[in-house]
C-alpha cells in the first residue's frame, strides 16, 4: 500500500470502492498536483517528481546560509543549482556552490574577492 501525505493547501481526490474510501493524490487532472508558486515555492508533477526553488542571501565571501525547503521530499533530493541573483560587478568576483544536506534543507555559500552579501536564486529537484 502507498501512503499518500497532502501538503496544505493541495488538492486531493477522495474516491469510494465498494464500501472502503481510497484518497489520491493525482491521476485525474493538473489540478490535483500541489503547487506554492511564491518566491520560495514548489511544483509536484503527475511523475512523482517535484521541482523546489527560492532565494538566498548569504552574508560575504566564504559565507554560507542554510535553506529550508519549502516541502520535505519524500525520498531523496537529487539535484541542485544555485546563480547569482542580482549586482553584475560581483558575478565577475563570486562564484556559488550549493550543497544538498537532507530532504529538507539546502546550504548556499559562495566564494569571491569581495566581502560583500551575494543575493542567489536556488532550485532543487527530488522525489
Amino acid at each position: 500500500t502507498n501512503l499518500y501525505s497532502p501538503v496544505q493547501g493541495e488538492k486531493v481526490t477522495v474516491v469510494k470502492r465498494n464500501t472502503a474510501w481510497y484518497l489520491g493524490g493525482g491521476g485525474v487532472g493538473a489540478e490535483c498536483f500541489g503547487a506554492n508558486l511564491a518566491a520560495n515555492g514548489y511544483q509536484k508533477l503527475p511523475s512523482g517528481m517535484i521541482r523546489q526553488w527560492g532565494v538566498a542571501a548569504s552574508a560575504g565571501s566564504g559565507s554560507f546560509s542554510g535553506i529550508t525547503l519549502p516541502i520535505v521530499f519524500p525520498n531523496a533530493c537529487l539535484s541542485v543549482t544555485a546563480t547569482l541573483s542580482a549586482n553584475a560587478v560581483l558575478a565577475a568576483s563570486y562564484t556559488p556552490g550549493v550543497m544538498i544536506v537532507s530532504k529538507s534543507e539546502l546550504r548556499v555559500y559562495h566564494y569571491g574577492s569581495a566581502g560583500q552579501a551575494a543575493v542567489y536564486r536556488w532550485e532543487a529537484i527530488g522525489y
